[in-house]
């Protein structure tokens, strides 16, 4: 079947018929076709179905609802299609109707007239309802479409309101002012900020003109950018703007055209940011930024990984590194590597957000050397707070540093000086504690151990109570002295002191307490000795004037400037305003100036810096050290420079006068160093007449000890030993032997004291005799090896020289003892033509020569022995390394004319009776021994006394002749007495006492025995030295015995010598 054109009519019914209401919608989805043919086959079916009973009639009854179906299920042309078809149907197989084939075509034109009847019925009835139906349908659609637009419109509306709403918040709340104008340029919306600004509300400003709220200036500045914006283009420009709320403020404004969908403009939109804080940081940054580059400290920046990141000129100065060699690399570089644990807790701190102020540590230059600096640590945070990076200012404190050093050195001196000094010195604060004492306080006044610190009362509790007011006068300033006054000991004894007390000041000037000077002048002579206190003061003066800073226009107006400024040009701010740095300059000095400032502005260098003079407002001129660099803006465009002015008028006046005061500083310097030379040369005068007038002192003593002390116990016990030869009770022998053994004790602790004090054979037999009983002295403590390398066996030494060189030998050798850690010790003597060389050497511990010069326990140091060497022209030098020993050179120079007559020794003679010597008892040297004592018949040996103490002859004489063989024929009181006794009498035996005056033993030996070789001779002496029995032995006695001995050895030995001669 063709298709024809439809009309939306029969669409409408198409789709209804089709839509989900008809209930024949399921059927109408079938081919219309396929669906007559079922429908009709299936009226036919009936037919057929039904005939056997209705028989012939009723043929078209099935055909009827079929076509009525059809025709309102697929439309009326398949109705019509199906009427015809049923007619043919009917026609072949039903129609049975009796009359003539005309009547049954009647009959069957009428079945299709009528089904074509029902068919147009029901098509009608179809459509109209169909077509009601569609309406229907279409009217609900549309309600429903336009339920579903008012939804969305009332939607829309109400995003809209939303999005003003929050448009309007945020528009508010927006960092930018905002508004919106129309072609006139009226406001049409202006947010809060841009309407606070002006000093109005937005309600207020909307419908308004620009012009009518802006000021005529900002206005005419802005008009231009408005028509240029409704020209449609954007534009962008700064402004300033003074407000009555606001101030004066820094505008950033962009007008953006607005356009409709044609691309008409139909006004504009103003977007205002205000930048006034940041370009007051940008400023205040380069301002910062300028004034760092100028700063003389050292200012580095690094990040986290300890990377430098900005290096500042005052970092180039310190570090010596330029900025390119430093920034990117480790900050590290700047510090020793002994130093490198101590960076470790700095950066915990840092990371921690704490500062560290003044820290004092030490880095490396780029040369290597090391400096001492301030270092300030921060921490640099971001705009979040974190910790990105560390901030260090480092300022030179080496000069300060050295002159502390230098201040500790003087400090040090003082202590060695006071420690040293030949006198006795006692430092105590404002409480009386002590500070500092001089080994001379503490062996003069017996103290023990370290002082330091105690209390002088508990030290001396006993103090008079005059001592206590000059003690505090002293304190309160003044100075006390007194030449001669009476101190009692601890110990009892009462000793005459000259005394000075005065105060001594610390570094604030202030009394610190009070230094005490003691002089002990009991013995009679008494040295004149002046000890002054020098301290060394070192004050560190920083100079914190405050420094003027000024920003300087580029035409060279003054733009701001602080006060020190305006103190130092004498003007006050306001005037200073209203000028230019031409204004005040001096006229020489201003071309100078301008061609550095225009080098600057050509950019040639960042900074320079000059000294020029300015013209105070009172006239007067006044030098400047001044430093300018110019600022820039982002662009690179000059904005103003920076200037740093220093007063310098007193350095310039300084320098005026240093010239002048060069020669005057010369002459005080050369007078101050010829007078500081003589009292050097007087203080070691002094010092070596000290030593030796203590020397002499001992000596008396040792003399009296010797002389009276010692005869008289020698004596006692000779007494002693005779009472024992008689009967007496066991009681008594037992107390006599007591006393004997006590006696026995006080002799030899004598004997030790006369040793101590002087010993006789250095007064006696020189220098080279007193080395060899040292060495012999001290074996059991030491084993000393005595090497002699001299022309003679004098040596032309003065007492001085002699008393010097033996106490120093003397005082090392002990040093040896106590410290060197071994046993044994060399004494090399070596004479020249012209010098003494006397060297003491060991392979011990070695010792630390700073320590060492601090000196001995006895307290002859190293430093004493030095000085007084240089008093006498010679010198001291001592070498030593830990572990190789020591080894000290006493340097004399000899002066011929000082050299004494000594007849030389017979160094074999003086071995062999040494070593004969050592196989006798002790008191019978070179005395053979036996039983018994042999018989001389009846003959008598004559005997000669000699002794200087009468007493000792009578006890002596009382035991000779108490022997029957023996008999005492004279005595002589010296050596002469004795040669010319001896020549008179010729005794068979002569006593001879070693020590005595005019003529000593040894002499009187020699010459005996050259006069009359028969003549026995025997040594008697409070001394058993090995020495002593040498010389005695080479003189030509036959025997040596000590006077305590002699009670009970003396016959003896006086028999056996007269026996064994033959």
């Amino acid at each position: 079947m063709a298709s024809e054109p439809t009309s939306p009519d029969q669409k409408v019914i198409d789709e209804s018929r089709r839509g989900p209401h008809s209930w024949w919608s399921h059927l109408a989805e079938w081919h219309p076709m396929l669906l007559t043919a079922v429908v009709l086959a299936m009226a036919t079916g009936l037919r057929m179905t039904l005939t056997p009973l209705w028989g012939a009639g009723y043929t078209f009854i099935t055909y009827y609802p079929a076509i009525m179906f059809v025709a309102v299920a697929c439309g009326w042309r398949y109705g019509t299609g199906a009427t015809l078809v049923s007619a043919a149907l009917s026609a072949w197989f039903f129609l049975d109707v009796p009359g003539s084939p005309h009547e049954q075509q009647v009959a069957v034109a009428v079945f299709i007239a009528a089904n074509l009847i029902i068919v147009s019925l029901s098509e009608a009835i179809t459509r109209a309802r169909l077509r009601a139906q569609a309406e229907t349908s279409q009217m609900r659609e549309e309600e429903q479409q336009l339920r579903l637009e008012i939804e969305a419109r009332a939607k829309a509306e109400q995003r809209v309101r939303a999005s003003q709403r929050q448009m309007q918040f945020v528009t508010d709340h927006a960092p930018v002012l905002i508004a919106q104008c129309g072609t006139d340029s009226r406001y049409r919306f202006v947010n809060r900020q841009y309407a606070e600004l002006l000093g109005h509300t937005p309600e207020q400003l909307i419908g308004r003109h620009p012009g009518e709220v802006l000021s005529a200036e900002a206005y005419r500045h802005a008009a231009p950018y408005i028509a240029e914006a409704l020209a449609g283009r954007q534009v962008r420009f700064d402004q300033e703007f003074l407000g009555a709320a606001s101030g004066h403020r820094l505008l950033q404004v962009t007008f953006a055209p607005e356009c409709d969908e044609r691309g008409t403009v139909t006004g504009f939109i103003a977007a205002i940011v205000d930048i006034t804080e940041r370009k007051r940081a940008e400023q205040a940054r380069a301002t910062l930024a300028a004034i760092v580059e100028s700063s003389e400290d050292a200012i580095v920046s690094n990040d986290l990984h300890g990377i430098i990141t900005s290096w500042n000129r005052g970092a180039e100065r310190l570090y010596g590194y330029s900025q390119q060699e430093a920034v990117g690399r480790p900050v590290t570089m700047l510090v020793p590597e002994d130093l490198l644990d101590h960076e470790v807790p700095i950066l915990e701190r840092i990371a921690r957000g704490e500062a560290v102020q003044q820290y004092e540590t030490e880095r490396r230059r780029k040369d290597g050397t090391r400096i001492h600096i301030s270092l300030t640590v921060s921490a640099i945070r971001n705009d979040e707070g974190q910790i990105v990076g560390v901030s260090k200012v480092a300022h030179d404190i080496t000069e300060r540093k050295q002159a502390e050093a230098a201040l500790r050195e003087s400090e040090e001196r003082l202590r060695l000086f006071i420690e040293h000094a030949p006198a006795a010195i006692a430092m105590l604060d404002r409480q009386l504690c002590y500070v500092a004492v001089s080994r001379r306080w503490s062996s003069e006044y017996g103290l023990e151990g370290d002082v330091v610190g105690r209390s002088h009362y508990d030290v001396f509790p006993h103090v008079p109570e005059r001592w206590r007011v000059a003690y505090r006068q002293g304190l309160a300033g003044s100075v006390t002295r007194a030449d001669e006054d009476r101190f009692e000991r601890q110990d009892g004894t009462v000793r005459w002191i000259r005394w000075e007390v005065r105060p001594w000041r610390d570094k604030g000037g202030g009394v610190g307490g009070i230094i005490i000077f003691a002089e002990d002048i009991t013995a009679g002579r008494l040295a004149d000795q002046a000890l002054r206190e020098s301290e060394a003061q070192h004050r560190a003066t920083f100079d914190n004037a405050a420094v003027g800073i000024a920003h300087v226009g580029l035409d060279g107006r003054w733009l701001r400037c602080n006060e020190a400024l305006c103190a130092l040009t004498g003007y006050a701010r306001k005037e200073l305003l209203g000028r230019t740095f031409a204004d005040i300059t001096y006229p020489e000095d201003l071309e100078p100036d301008w061609a550095a400032v225009r080098r600057l502005l050509a950019g040639e260098f960042e900074t320079f810096s000059m000294e020029k003079r300015y013209i105070r407002k009172d006239g007067s001129l006044i030098w400047v050290q001044l430093t300018v660099s110019l600022l820039r803006d982002a662009h690179g465009c000059p904005q103003h420079f920076i200037s740093i002015v220093q007063d310098i008028q007193s350095r310039k006046e300084a320098q005026a006068q240093l010239l002048g005061l060069a020669d005057d500083l010369e002459r005080r310097v050369e007078a101050r160093t010829r007078e500081l030379a003589d009292s050097q040369e007087r203080l070691r005068a002094l010092a070596t007449d000290l030593n030796l007038a203590e020397h002499r002192i001992r000596k008396q003593l040792a003399t009296d000890l010797h002389d009276y002390l010692a005869q008289l116990l020698v004596l006692s016990r000779i007494k002693l030993g005779q009472a024992k030869l008689e009967e007496v009770t066991p009681a008594a022998a037992q107390a006599m032997t007591e006393v004997q053994e006590v006696m026995d004790q006080a002799l030899a602790y004598t004997r030790t004291l006369v040793a101590q004090l002087s010993p006789p054979i250095l007064n006696e037999f020189g220098l080279l005799m007193a080395l060899r009983w040292l060495a012999d002295r001290m074996q059991r403590e030491l084993t000393v090896v005595l090497s002699l390398e001299t022309m003679t066996e004098s040596l032309p030494l003065s007492e001085e020289q002699s008393v010097l060189l033996f106490q120093s030998v003397r005082e090392l050798l002990m040093n040896i003892v106590k410290h060197a850690g071994t046993n044994e010790a060399m004494i090399k003597v070596v004479q020249s033509v012209e010098a003494l060389a006397v060297t003491v050497s060991d392979r011990g511990a070695g010792c630390d020569l700073v320590a060492a010069e601090t000196g001995f326990e006895t307290g002859f140091g190293l430093f004493s022995i030095r000085e007084r060497m240089k008093a006498l022209g010679g010198s001291f030098e001592v070498t030593s390394m830990p572990g190789e020993g020591t080894v000290a050179t006493l340097t004399l120079p000899l002066e011929r004319q000082n050299s004494a007559v000594v007849e030389p020794v017979d160094e074999e003679a003086a071995r062999v009776a040494l070593v004969e010597a050592v196989s006798l008892e002790p008191g019978m040297v070179g005395v053979q021994r036996s039983g018994h004592v042999p018989s001389l018949g009846h003959s008598k040996i004559r005997v000669v006394l000699v002794d200087d103490h009468q007493l000792l002859r009578q006890g002596l004489r009382t035991i000779v002749n108490a022997h029957p063989q023996l008999e005492v024929v004279g005595e002589a009181g010296d050596g002469l007495e004795a040669i010319e006794l001896v020549r008179t009498l010729k005794p068979g035996v002569v006593v001879m006492d070693v020590n005595m005056p005019r003529c000593d033993g040894v002499q009187a030996t020699r010459r005996i025995k050259e006069e009359f070789p028969e003549i026995h001779i025997l040594a008697v002496s409070m001394h058993n030295s090995s020495d002593m029995v040498e010389r005695m032995q080479q003189a030509g006695a036959c025997g040596y015995l000590t006077k305590e001995s002699a009670g009970g050895q003396l016959c003896r030995a006086i028999v056996e010598a007269t026996v064994s001669t033959p």
